[in-house]
Order: structure tokens, then C-alpha cells, then sequence
């Protein structure tokens, strides 16, 4: 068994050893190769044979009671011959460095040399000697003394040019019997180089930060010249050149970067789209004073943003960058953009094509009878004259047509659009209001909820509208509602989109999934760039102005500022969810993707402070505004820029990355292996997602249950109310009730109305009868009076003729009461009949009025107004009625008293009279007298008549006012009903809280795909190093996967690979091997003893060993010793170049020394940063491409150590990193303090003379074909 050559040191922070000091004498390099074992070399104790132990490398005599060592050799308390002056490592005395010190401990360096001066404080004379181990460093070799209490001027050659790049300090030991010194010796400072850091903005400012990368020449004339890089600079999307001043004796820096960022982004064929649709130039002024190792920078900032309006924003900030390297390359694509910033203020106030075409539908599609809230005449008519463009239209008219389109084209039910929530049964679902089906107005409300043409042609119509009215107050406000709510809209579509992306797994169509999910986020990231280019244009600031602070902050609490910002988040939604996908299904074009960031970062910075600047003009509070949305949104593409590019894997990680773990017993105490391990894992996380699946299917049954109920509920109501509308108010054509002529053709209320004309009318005949019968009294009464006037002609010769008069006028008394009965109760059929006659016209308006009414409340109120004046008709008639039959009373009354008096003279002249008189006369005046009495009688039956009709008049309009009482409650108890509907929170259709359980709903199921996916990939990973080659359908099958359906066809993938490999090629060629590796032979080649000439003694390995344990530069943090170091495959390996594919099996760890207490002690043993595997078909392949680097998490194990030999069982053998590479960038041997780990105790540190790793391992040997495995799914 041969010893492996020695690695390479890989512990850059430790010091030069003070023991080690001196020009050790040649020999053995520490190559153990050509030693031979038998003549003192070993490995292990079994390599020397009986007798004999293995100690520090060499085979050593063993001893106890029984054998006793040779003549001339002790036997040590280890059970070990050795002579009796060797030396044993002790541990040596620190340093206090109390009485030797430097005067200067930093110095410069002139004319080639550096000075400082040593100072002896002591009482004696002190020994000291310089070293170095800088390339630049030449320090004499001899020994120098400083008496007691005095002093020493010390110089070395220093050669400046032999720094390394990006170092300026040199470090000079001064080793003295009392101390060890560093003296520091520093380059001159030379600013140029390459620098990187950030501009930061107030902590006030949303704005963030700005990372920078840029190359500076300072040169000698006072000028700086450089460049960005737009690799390093994220929101810098294109390389611009620098230019400044600087002054060498101050340190005074003035930098400029000049940038201009382009309207669209350049060289993406799918770039984002720029919002501003504009070109904006940035001017970014770096003042500050170099430090004084002319490695720092910083100081005020000052970024003038010009293009964006019609004033320059400029901002303040500060910076911070540093020299961190050399100067990088030049970019062959850097730009100078000097002679074009700064850049005018745009001349156009919207993007060219923004209303090409916008209202190609007008007047056809919308804006028509059909979809015009009330059909108005005057908007439909206005929409005409505006339908073709460009438009020749007034501004009126413009105005006009455009607040119809928004009146009937817009009626999303959100609570984000002031709570116009659609009415049932015309509800519809926001995927049916946000689909790009063309839209359905209903017919009865001419209402639709969303009509994105609509509302995209009024807002051309408003910006037109505008201009032609000159920025009228009106026109302008209007102007803004529009861009609200073609914001609003777009936001809506967004979200129902996005929402539809989460959920693309579900589709069934057969389309690849993933392609249907990249369809939805095209579209919501199109529905927003149209929004986006509206209210960054240069137009919509102007409308701003135009409107004035008192409307934008104080009337419309600065919500069309806000919106700016809220729709720009949303848009950077999308676009993660844009890149999330491209970076899974099209990794090749990750470098790309960060271009698509750098863009949407330069130009959200911009939009920004654009805002940030109207926020300060209007005084929009904070609340309102959302200004941190932009830093949110800046995060959020800082955070996504750090997981695309071409030096990430599709899930943001190293592509080198392979998770592993520490070794893991199965259920049966087998071992199992890494990948079997991570696919365990990731099989719970796929688990887990399908239980989140079956989850959100129950919430989404849930939803579609809640539907079904909310549509049933109304259809019950609706049916129910408009069974019993329809039957007061009669049915349309289709079954609904004739709300708008209720009563007018058919209905209840229709026969009711007719029987109110019908009382109406017999009313009428009634008077008519009665007025004709007081006719016929009037002509009975003249004929009667004819006969009397002749009776009392044929008197006239009578002396008494005025007495017979009297007697005449006596005896037709009972007729003209009779006459003035018949006129009174005509007068009172009068009356009654005028109240019938009115009361019948009221009741008709009342029904015409409740016909016409906007709301069921007007037409409720309308009736209780018309039986309220039909009431007062009757009453008023009532009062007149009896005042006349009052004063009839008191009229007759009057006249019987008269007439009492009258008659007892009358009668006297009658009886003269009567007996003169013939008998023919008296006859005809009693046939009158009866004629007179009958017509009296029949004017009191219809007298009857006439009340009776008047009753039943009131009576009809009575039934009226209850039909139309109840025709109101109908109609509001229907509104009141859909209205609970509408506001029930379990309504899914009017409650925007659903909106966002689905939305929230999709990003969880997101989530938890991606952590399921990442988990999948992990496990994918973990074979590839399982079986160290590629595993292709990872790249095929795992990255388009969306459904878990695909994730677990991978994983199905993955486990008939690793069976296959298990099962037929995992033993072929392998051998298992033991390395033990010595830390202080192998790693830091302590293999000869050197003479210290200060002390003036030699010293061997093992105290070397201990001084190094001693060094501050081998503690760790902790306050532990920690050796640190590689073990790499190529260059200076312990590999042979005919290994491969070698994997722990096991560790053990010795340590070995003197006076190291029991035969147990404790460490730590760390892994981290990359492993390497070398390809066992790399026969034919240079040693860098046989060589595949995985990194892996960092782990610890700990592991009980064995003092001076191996113990004989498996004591101390760990198992913790088995399977991993035996090859890897970072090891490390921690030996823990005596707090931390008790075993350690009883023994210091520094009397450890070595520490050997004994590793057990399995590896392959390299052939041309390797085993010829080749991974596959089936």
C-alpha cells in the first residue's frame, strides 16, 4: 500500500508559523510515495507487523510488563519504546508581548523601502529576526539584537509591483524570544479598478436602492473614465459609460452616468412593455472624497430624470461603492449616452396607436338602443354622429356618448367599484365578466358588467372630448372616472386571469398545461400594459393639472394617483408569475429573463419617482397614495433577479446544488441511501400538495355550491314575486310581469280600473235620470202656473182678485216646496256627480303616474298620492252636499213659519174664494198637485241611485288604491329580497371576498406546487448524484410539470432509474479503500524537524504541530481550534487520476500527542462548499471535464477520536457522511473546548501533535464507457 501524496493547504487565513521559522535544510519534500513499508514507514498499525505500532507515520517498537523495550529505549505511558531524550512536544508559552513593541505598525513604503523602529522594554537583551512570506517582502536573514531599554530601526526591500491585484498590505513578522509582531507594509493607493455598491435613496423615499457595478480610471490628468455593467447593476439594463474628475491631493471625486432608457427594451423579442411609452433620460452625479486607502467611495447622489414630463424630477441620495478588483473587460456594448440627456419633454400627449381603432365597434356592437341604460335617444344619437374616426364629432356629443358607454359597459360587482353590484338574475361570475366572449346587455336594464371595448372607446372619446373642449372641468373629470375604471377593469381581467393561470392544471382541453397557463398570463399582463399606457402617458398628468389639487386630493382623495401605483404592482405580479414559468419550461433563456427585470426595474424606478413627484405636488397622503407599493415591487424584482440567469437552476439554486444528508438508518436498520432519503422527502411534499389539491377542490366545490344556492334563492324569489306581479299587473310576451304598463292592457288592476269606469258611468246615468226628472217637475210646475195664471185672468174682474191671489199663492205653497226639494237635491246629485267625474280622472293619473315611475318607491308613493287626493274628491263633496241640504233646512224652515203665518189669512180668502170658484179648477189643481208629488218621489229614488253609484265609485277607486298599494310592496319586497341577495356575504357572485379566496386560493396551491416541484427536483438531483451522470427527463418531464399528475409520473421516473441502477450496475468495478490522512504530514507538510535560529534550537514536527494549534489563525469563532482543508480531484491530488466515483463509507479520527489524557477525546468534522465525483468514463476526457462538482448543504457530524492507534472495533467510526464524496473544496477538524464537549478535558490542545483521518471509502475505476448505465423512465 502506497502513501498519497499530500493536498494542497486550503487554510488562507492562518500566519506564517513563528516555530517554523528559519531556512529549513533540504530533504524530503514530504512525498512519502518512494518509501517503503518494513523500513519504518506505515499507515495503519497492521502495516508494521507484530510488536510494532504505527505512530506519526513510522513503525515504532510497542512495550508493557511483559515486553520490555530494547536496551537504550523506555517505554512511554502509551505503551510505546522510544529513547529516553527524545524530545516530547510540550506545550509551549504564549507569547505576552509586553516588553518588545513596534513604534509604527503600519507603514508606507519610500523609495522602494519601508521602515519602522522595535522598542526593548525588558531589562535584558532580546534576540529578534524579520520574515516574510510576500512576494514583495525581501527581509534580511539575520539575526539582529536589541539591548535592554533601546531601540532598532528595521528596513525591507519592498517591490510594489509585486502586490496582487486588489492588495495593498504586506505583513512582516518580527519574531522575538518575547513576542511575535506584525508590521504592515502599504501600497500606495490606486483608486482604479473595478467598484461596486449602492446608490440608496432617503429611507422616506420608496424608491429603494440601486445596485452598481461599474468599471472607474482615475487617470493622471485629473479625469475618470469607466463604464457600468449591466450584469452587476440591476436596474442598469444596458451598459453606459462614465465619465468624471478627480483630484489626487484631496481625494475629491465628481462622477456622472449617463443612461437612456429606451421606450421599448431592446433585443428582447418579448420584452416587457414599457409603461411610460417614452424614452427617459437619467443623469446620476457621484460627489464624495476618496478614502484614504483609495478602496472607498462615498458620499451624495443626485439622478435627474428628464423625458418623463414637462419638468426634470430630481432626486436626492446618497452612495457607497467600493474597489473590489481589478478592471474587468471592457464591454464591446457600452453606450455613451453625453450628447442625449438631457432629453426634452414629450410632445405627444398619448402613445400614437393608443386610440387607433378603440371605438371600431361603435354604434354597432355598443352604444346602440340595446346597450344604452334607458335607451336615451340623445346618447344613442351622439354615439352616431362619434362612430367614425378620426372623430368629427363635437365635444358635447364626445362627452356624452362616452359616459353612456361607461354608464352601461362598466357594473363589475365589486366593493372596488363603490358597490355597484349587478342586479339578479342578470348576476354574472367574474370569469363570465372578465372572459373575452363578447359581451350580453341585458335586455331590460340595456346594462352589461363588463364591456372592455366599450370603455376602451370611451376613453378615447373623453381624451378627444378634452382637447376639443379645451380641458373643460367637467370633460376632465370625466376623463379621470374613465381611467379609473378602464383601470379597474383591467385589474379585474388581471386577476380573473392570474387566478386562471393558478388553476391551469385543471384544464382538460389536452393542450400542454403549461402552455394553457402561459396563455393566461399573457393576457393578464396585456390587460394592464393597455391600462399602464394610459395613466403614465404625459396626457394623463396634464388631466391632473387640469383638474387641480382641490379635485385630485381633497374630491377624489387621491385615488387616480394611487391607482398608478396599484396597477404597476399588479403588473409586476404578473410578470414573476411570467418568469416563474419561463425560467421552469424555457431555462436556455434565463439571461434573458434578467434582461426582462432590468428593464422592468430601470422603468419602475422611473415610474417611481414619477409618482413619488405627483404625490408631493397634490399632497396625496400616504394612505392614499401607496408609494410603498413601489418598493414592494422592487423587492419583488430583486428578489426574482436572483433566481433567473444562466447561473441559476430553474428553481433559483446553484445548477451545482444537490441536496444531502447526513447518513440515515431505514426502518429495518439498513442504511439508506441519499437519494432514497430525499425522495422520501419529496414524496411528502407531493403528498402534501395533493392533500392542499383535494382542499382547495372542496373549497372550489364550496364556491360552486354557494352559486347554485345564491342562483337558486333568486330564482324562487323571482318567481314567486313575479307570479303574483303578473297577475295585478298582467305578463309580457315572455311570462314577465308588465312592471312598465302595469294594469294597462291585462291584469287585475286592468279589470279593476274597468269597473271604476263602469261606476263612473252609472253614476253618471244616475244624475242624468235625476237632472230629467227635475226637468219634468219645472214643466208641471209652468203648466199648473198657466192654469192659475188664467184663473186669475178670469178674476180679474173679481173685486177681490189679490185675495184670490193669496189663496193661489197659498195653495201652490206644497209645489214650490216640492220644486225647492227637487232643486236641492239636484244641486246635491250635482255635486256628487262633479266628485264621481273627478275622482275617476284622478284615479287614471294615479295609474299613469305609478306606471311611469323610475323606481318601485316613486310608484308606491304615486298611488298613495292619488287615493290620498281621491279621498279629499269625496270628502270636499260630502261637505258641499250637506251644507246645501243645511241651508234647504233653514231655508224652509223660514219659509213655514212665513208661510203659517200666510196661510191662517189665506185660508179665510180661500174658504171666501173656494166656494166662488168652479170646481174645475180645483180639480186640475189637485191633479197637479199629485202629478207633482210623484215626480218629487222619483227624484228621491234617484236621488238613491246617484248615492248608490257614487259608493260604488268609491268603492272601485277604494279597490284601485289596494291593487296598486300591493303592486308597490310587490315590486319593493322583490328589490328588497334581491337587494339581501346581492349583500349576502355568501353571495360568490356580488362579494368580492370570494374573488380573493380564489386568488389567495392560487397563490397558496402556487406555493405549495413550487415547494412540491422544488422537492421533485431536489430528489431528481440527488440521484444524478447518486449515480454521478445526468438524468435527462428531469429537464423534459420535471420543469413543464403544473399538474401533480406530472410530478408524479417523475418521481415514478426517478425510482425505476435508481431500482434499475441499484439492481444491475451500483457494484460493477467498485472496490472499497482506506486513506488515512495525517493533517500535519499530508495537509500542512510539517515533515522535518527545523532549527529555530532566535531560540537557537530544533524543532520537530509534532511541536511545530502544536505551535500551529497555538496560532490565532486556527480559532474559529467559537473560540475552537478548527484545521481547515481540501481534498481535491485534480492539480495536487491524493487521488490516483484511475479513481472514480469515490463515496464515504466511513470516518475515524486519531489524535496524537503526549500528555492527551484517556484514549478519548471529541470532535467536530464539517463539509461544505463543493464536492467532487470523478466520471468513471473518463477515460478519454481531459482531468477538468472528468471532474463533476456538486455543492452540497453544509454539514457537521461529530465523532469520538482514539488517542495515539485505532481502536480495534468500531468505536469512533462514524457513518454520518456516507455516500458523500470523498473529494470536496472545504473540510474541516474541529476540536472543541472542554465546555462544549467534557471528553476533552483533561488535555490541551496545543499538546496534540497530529491529527490523522482514517477514511473508508468505495470508488470505481475509470474506463471509456464507464458501467454503462444510462438513466431512463421506463
Amino acid at each position: 500500500m502506497s502513501r498519497l501524496p499530500r493536498t494542497v493547504l486550503f487554510l488562507s487565513a492562518l500566519t506564517a508559523l513563528g516555530a517554523c521559522a528559519g531556512s529549513a535544510p533540504s530533504g524530503d519534500d514530504g512525498n512519502l510515495d518512494d518509501r517503503v513499508f518494513g523500513n519504518g514507514a506505515c499507515l495503519v498499525h497492521a502495516d508494521c507487523g507484530p510488536g510494532h505500532a504505527c505512530l506519526l507515520g513510522r513503525c515504532v517498537a510497542t512495550c508493557d510488563a511483559d515486553n520490555p523495550c530494547e536496551d537504550g529505549l523506555v517505554c512511554t505511558d502509551r505503551g510505546i519504546c522510544a529513547q529516553s531524550n527524545e524530545p516530547i512536544p510540550a506545550i509551549p508559552a504564549l507569547p505576552s508581548g509586553s516588553g518588545v513593541t513596534l513604534t509604527s505598525t503600519q507603514t508606507g513604503i519610500v523609495d522602494g523601502e519601508a521602515t519602522t523602529t522595535v522598542q526593548n522594554m525588558t531589562d535584558r537583551d532580546v534576540r529578534i529576526r524579520l520574515e516574510s512570506e510576500h512576494p514583495a517582502i525581501t527581509a534580511p536573514t539575520s539575526v539582529f539584537t536589541v539591548p535592554a531599554g533601546g531601540t532598532l530601526d528595521l528596513v525591507v526591500q519592498v517591490d510594489p509591483t509585486a502586490y496582487a491585484e486588489g492588495q495593498r498590505t504586506a505583513v512582516v513578522t518580527i519574531v522575538s524570544s518575547e513576542a511575535r509582531l506584525d508590521w504592515l507594509v502599504v501600497k500606495p493607493a490606486d483608486p482604479t479598478g473595478h467598484w461596486g455598491g449602492t446608490i440608496s435613496m432617503p429611507d422616506d423615499s420608496p424608491l429603494g436602492d440601486l445596485a452598481l457595478g461599474l468599471n472607474l480610471e482615475f487617470r493622471d490628468d485629473g479625469t475618470i473614465a469607466g463604464q457600468t455593467y449591466a450584469d452587476e447593476s440591476l436596474f442598469w439594463p444596458r451598459d453606459a459609460a462614465i465619465t468624471g474628475t478627480w483630484d489626487a491631493a484631496s481625494g475629491q471625486v465628481e462622477i456622472w452616468i449617463r443612461d437612456v432608457l429606451p421606450a421599448e427594451a431592446q433585443g428582447l423579442a418579448d420584452g416587457p412593455q414599457n409603461p411610460l411609452g417614452r424614452p427617459v433620460g437619467r443623469e446620476i452625479k457621484l460627489t464624495g472624497t476618496l478614502g484614504p486607502d483609495g478602496d472607498e467611495l462615498n458620499g451624495t447622489a443626485e439622478e435627474t430624470l428628464t423625458g418623463v414630463g414637462d419638468s426634470p424630477i430630481v432626486l436626492a441620495a446618497t452612495y457607497a461603492i467600493s474597489r473590489d478588483g481589478v478592471l474587468r473587460d471592457p464591454s464591446p456594448t457600452v453606450m455613451d449616452f453625453s450628447d442625449q440627456v438631457p432629453l426634452l419633454a414629450p410632445d405627444d400627449e398619448y402613445p400614437a396607436d393608443l386610440d387607433t381603432d378603440a371605438c371600431a365597434g361603435l354604434a354597432a356592437d355598443y352604444g346602440t338602443a340595446g346597450s344604452i341604460v334607458g335607451s336615451d335617444q340623445a346618447t344613442i344619437d351622439a354615439c352616431t354622429a362619434c362612430a367614425s374616426q378620426p372623430f368629427s364629432c363635437s365635444a358635447a356629443d364626445a362627452q356624452l356618448c362616452a359616459n353612456g358607454l361607461i354608464e352601461a359597459g362598466f357594473n363589475l360587482p365589486t366593493e372596488a367599484v363603490d358597490g355597484n353590484n349587478l342586479q339578479p338574475p342578470a348576476m354574472a361570475t367574474w370569469d363570465v365578466c372578465t372572459s373575452d366572449a363578447t359581451p350580453v346587455y341585458d335586455p331590460t336594464t340595456k346594462t352589461t358588467c363588463l364591456d372592455r371595448q366599450a370603455i376602451a372607446c370611451a376613453g378615447a372619446l373623453l381624451r378627444y372630448a378634452v382637447a376639443e373642449s379645451g380641458a373643460a372641468p367637467d370633460v376632465v373629470e370625466d376623463a379621470l372616472d374613465q381611467a379609473l375604471v378602464e383601470g379597474r377593469a383591467a385589474a379585474a381581467v388581471a386577476t380573473e386571469r392570474l387566478i386562471d393561470a393558478f388553476f391551469a392544471y385543471r384544464d382538460t382541453s389536452g393542450t400542454t398545461k403549461w402552455m394553457v397557463e402561459q396563455g393566461f398570463i399573457d393576457d393578464a399582463r396585456a390587460a394592464l400594459d393597455d391600462a399602464l399606457a394610459v395613466i403614465y402617458a404625459p396626457g394623463y398628468s396634464h388631466l391632473l393639472a387640469a383638474a387641480g389639487p382641490a379635485v385630485v386630493t381633497d374630491a377624489r382623495f387621491g385615488v387616480d394617483v394611487a391607482q398608478m401605483l396599484d396597477l404597476q404592482s399588479r403588473a409586476i405580479e404578473a410578470l414573476r408569475a411570467d418568469l416563474q414559468l419561463q425560467q421552469r419550461v424555457n431555462p436556455a433563456d434565463a439571461d434573458t429573463s434578467r434582461q426582462r427585470i432590468a428593464y422592468t426595474g430601470a422603468w419602475l424606478h422611473v415610474q417611481g419617482a414619477h409618482v413619488a413627484n405627483l404625490v408631493d405636488f397634490y399632497q396625496v397622503p400616504d394612505t392614499y397614495a401607496q408609494l410603498p407599493l413601489v418598493d414592494e415591487a422592487l423587492g419583488t424584482l430583486r428578489n426574482l433577479a436572483g433566481q433567473v440567469g444562466s447561473d441559476k437552476n430553474p428553481f433559483g439554486l446553484s445548477p451545482e446544488f444537490v441536496p444531502i444528508t447526513l447518513a440515515t438508518e431505514g426502518p429495518n436498520g439498513e442504511l439508506l441511501t441519499n437519494y432514497e432519503v430525499i425522495r422520501d422527502n419529496a414524496n411528502l411534499q407531493v403528498d402534501f400538495y395533493k392533500s392542499k389539491l383535494d382542499a382547495a377542490e372542496a373549497v372550489l366545490e364550496t364556491l360552486a355550491q354557494a352559486e347554485y344556492d345564491i342562483v337558486s334563492q333568486t330564482n324562487e324569489i323571482v318567481s314567486s314575486y313575479n307570479e303574483r306581479l303578473a297577475r295585478l299587473c298582467g305578463q309580457l310576451p315572455g311570462g314577465e310581469p308588465n312592471i312598465e304598463d302595469c294594469g294597462r292592457e291585462t291584469g287585475e288592476l286592468r279589470e279593476l280600473a274597468v269597473r271604476l269606469q263602469i261606476a263612473s258611468q252609472r253614476l253618471e246615468t244616475a244624475q242624468l235620470a235625476l237632472a230629467n226628472n227635475e226637468e219634468r217637475i219645472r214643466i208641471e210646475e209652468n203648466r199648473i202656473q198657466d192654469i192659475v195664471n188664467n184663473a186669475a185672468d178670469l178674476e180679474a174682474t173679481i173685486d177681490a182678485k189679490q185675495q184670490k191671489i193669496f189663496a193661489i199663492e197659498d195653495e201652490f205653497g206644497d209645489k214650490i216646496s216640492a220644486l225647492e226639494v227637487a232643486k236641492v237635491q239636484n244641486e246635491v246629485a250635482k255635486v256628487w256627480k262633479d266628485a264621481a267625474l273627478d275622482a275617476a280622472d284622478q284615479a287614471l293619473d294615479t295609474i299613469a303616474d305609478a306606471a311611469g315611475a323610475d323606481t318601485p318607491w316613486e310608484a308606491a308613493a304615486a298611488a298613495g298620492m292619488g287615493a290620498a287626493k281621491i279621498g279629499i274628491i269625496f270628502g270636499k263633496a260630502g261637505v258641499e252636499a250637506d251644507f246645501i241640504k243645511k241651508q234647504f233646512d233653514l231655508d224652509q224652515q223660514i219659509g213655514d213659519l212665513e208661510g203659517e203665518m200666510n196661510r191662517e189669512i189665506t185660508i179665510v180668502n180661500q174658504e171666501i174664494d173656494m166656494a166662488i170658484r168652479q170646481s174645475a179648477i180645483n180639480e186640475q189643481v189637485i191633479d197637479s198637485k199629485a202629478t207633482v208629488r210623484n215626480l218629487a218621489l222619483d227624484s228621491l229614488m234617484l236621488a238613491r241611485e246617484v248615492e248608490q253609484a257614487r259608493l260604488e265609485l268609491v268603492l272601485a277607486g277604494a279597490q284601485i288604491d289596494t291593487a296598486l298599494t300591493e303592486v308597490s310592496a310587490l315590486v319593493a319586497g322583490k328589490q328588497r329580497a334581491l337587494d339581501i341577495l346581492s349583500t349576502d356575504p355568501m353571495n360568490p357572485f356580488t362579494n368580492a371576498r370570494f374573488l380573493r379566496v380564489r386568488m389567495e386560493l392560487g397563490q397558496s396551491l402556487l406555493r405549495w406546487r413550487d415547494m412540491a416541484l422544488a422537492a421533485a427536483y431536489r430528489a431528481g438531483r440527488a440521484l444524478e448524484f447518486e449515480i454521478n451522470r445526468d438524468v435527462p427527463f428531469i429537464e423534459s418531464k420535471l420543469f413543464p410539470a403544473r399538474g401533480s399528475d406530472e410530478i408524479d409520473e417523475f418521481l415514478f421516473c426517478l425510482d425505476n432509474a435508481f431500482q434499475d441502477y441499484q439492481d444491475n450496475f451500483s457494484d460493477i468495478g467498485s472496490q472499497a479503500l482506506v486513506m488515512e490522512l495525517s493533517l500535519r504530514d499530508d495537509v500542512f507538510g510539517l515533515t522535518e524537524t527545523v532549527h529555530d535560529y532566535v531560540a537557537d534550537e530544533d524543532v520537530p514536527p509534532s511541536v511545530q504541530f502544536a505551535n500551529l494549534l497555538a496560532s490565532p489563525g486556527v480559532v474559529n469563532g467559537a473560540g475552537n481550534v478548527e484545521l481547515r482543508f481540501a481534498l481535491p480531484l485534480t492539480g495536487e491530488t491524493l487521488f490516483p487520476a484511475a479513481q472514480c466515483d469515490a463515496r464515504v463509507e466511513s470516518i475515524e479520527v486519531q489524535l496524537v500527542g503526549e500528555n492527551l489524557g484517556d484514549n478519548e477525546a471529541g470532535v467536530l468534522v464539517h463539509r461544505d462548499g463543493v464536492s467532487s465525483l470523478r466520471r468513471c468514463d473518463s477515460a478519454n476526457l481531459s482531468p477538468e471535464a472528468s471532474v463533476v462538482n456538486y455543492h452540497l448543504e453544509p454539514e457537521s457530524i461529530g465523532i469520538q477520536a482514539t488517542v495515539n492507534g485505532w481502536a480495534e472495533d468500531d468505536t469512533g467510526k462514524s457513518f454520518g457522511y456516507a455516500g458523500w464524496p470523498v473529494s470536496g473544496s472545504q473540510w474541516s477538524v474541529e476540536i472543541p473546548t472542554a465546555d462544549e464537549d467534557p471528553r476533552n478535558a483533561d488535555f490541551d490542545v496545543r499538546s496534540v501533535g497530529d491529527v490523522v483521518l482514517r477514511i473508508t471509502y468505495r470508488a470505481g475505476t475509470v474506463s471509456p464507457n464507464g458501467d454503462g448505465f444510462s438513466p431512463t423512465c421506463g
